[in-house]
C-alpha cells in the first residue's frame, strides 16, 4: 500500500465460517476530513467526514436472494438503523453489493433485469422508506454498461447499487 494511506477494516469475528469483510481505504487528503468510523454488523460498515455539511458513506454486504427471510429482514433493519443514527441534514451515501435484481416490471424500462427478485423488492422499499435515490435508475445506458459482476460461469449481473 502506498505511503500515507489508511486502511479501515470490519473483518469477521475469528473463528468465523465467512468470508466477509467491509473495509475503507483513506488516502491523506481523505484523512484530512476523517472524524469516525462505525461497524454496525458483520456486513454494514460507515465512515464520516467533515465539511461544510458532514458526509457519511456506508458500505454493505447482503444476504444472497437464497438466504432466509429472517436474515434479509435483519439486515435491512440494521441498515435502516444505520442511516437513523447520522443527522437528517447531513448527506448519506450507500455502496455496496446489495445481491438486489431489480426489473422493469417495478421499476422502469432502464433495469437490467425483467423482474425484481425478493432482495430488489426489499432495496426498494428501504429506498423509499428512507428517502434515498437508487443511483442508476436515473440514467440511461446501454445494458452493458450495466453490468457490476461477472460470475465465474460467465453470467453478467447488476447487483451493486449505489443510494
Amino acid at each position: 500500500m502506498r505511503d500515507g494511506y489508511k486502511f479501515l477494516l470490519a473483518s469477521p469475528p475469528p473463528k468465523s465460517k465467512t468470508l466477509l469483510g467491509l473495509g475503507f481505504l483513506l488516502s491523506p487528503w481523505a484523512q484530512r476530513c476523517y472524524i469516525d468510523h462505525n461497524i454496525f454488523s458483520d456486513r454494514i460498515m460507515s465512515v464520516s467526514f467533515t465539511g461544510e455539511v458532514c458526509t457519511h458513506i456506508v458500505t454493505c454486504h447482503s444476504p444472497t436472494n437464497v438466504s432466509t427471510d429472517l436474515e434479509v429482514e435483519q439486515f435491512y433493519a440494521d441498515l435502516t438503523t444505520c442511516v437513523r443514527s447520522f443527522p437528517p441534514h447531513d448527506i448519506v451515501a450507500i455502496a455496496g453489493d446489495l445481491n438486489a435484481h431489480l426489473g422493469k416490471n417495478t421499476c422502469n424500462t432502464n433495469a437490467y433485469y425483467e423482474c425484481t427478485n425478493r432482495n430488489g423488492q426489499h432495496l426498494l422499499d428501504f429506498a423509499q422508506e428512507n428517502a434515498f435515490t437508487i443511483g442508476w435508475l436515473k440514467f440511461n445506458k446501454k445494458s452493458s454498461k450495466k453490468v457490476t459482476w461477472t460470475a465465474p460461469n460467465g453470467q453478467l449481473h447488476q447487483n451493486d447499487h449505489i443510494l
